[in-house]
């Protein structure tokens, strides 16, 4: 990136990566994998946009809420701008975090395991229909996207052994989660 790129405290702003990465695909022969790590979504809580949350009675609460808003628009742009390019119609594009935060449900304790429930969204023209448009309510975590998705392009995913297809009604709900001073189940 250049320097006047690198306008945040942790680099570039999302916009600007996803701007960068498609442009960088272009340039990629296929088949590919790619992956974008996005950071507007972390503390100080800058965007360069104006706010779209202004009432809010905890401070860091509201920046919180405006960066995932700003985030979610950084998203919608890069999927408007994917769907002109020729690659699109054979791309999955999986948006997930790394983990949740307190700002998200306002605080709730951190041993409540609600905390922790973090997006998922899986986009692509090649997925089964049936699927489309549905919710996963099984507890799951990052590790289950493998065998989520070789599920619907029907590959083997045997391999997988610590990922389970949550779209699988035999496949149990579960997932562990930790933080600085415990874990759960």
């Amino acid at each position: 990136f250049k320097d006047v790129e690198k306008n945040s405290k942790w680099g570039a702003h999302d916009h600007v990566v996803f701007d960068r990465v498609l442009n960088d695909i272009d340039s990629f022969e296929t088949p590919f994998f790619t992956t974008i790590l996005t950071l507007s979504n972390h503390e100080p809580f800058e965007v360069p946009t104006e706010p779209v949350f202004k009432e809010e009675k905890d401070q860091k609460v509201m920046l919180f809420k405006n960066t995932a808003a700003y985030t979610d628009m950084s998203i919608g742009n890069f999927i408007r701008k994917a769907s002109t390019k020729t690659w699109f119609n054979n791309t999955i594009f999986i948006f997930t975090a790394d983990h949740g935060h307190p700002y998200a449900k306002n605080r709730i304790n951190k041993k409540n395991p609600e905390m922790f429930h973090i997006p998922l969204v899986i986009y692509s023209n090649l997925l089964a229909d049936e699927y489309r448009g549905c919710k996963i309510t099984k507890y799951s975590s990052q590790v289950d996207i493998a065998a989520l998705l070789f599920s619907q392009l029907k590959f083997d995913y045997s391999d997988f052994i610590w990922s389970k297809n949550v779209l699988d009604a035999a496949q149990a709900g579960f997932a562990y989660y930790g933080f600085v001073d415990g874990f759960g189940w």
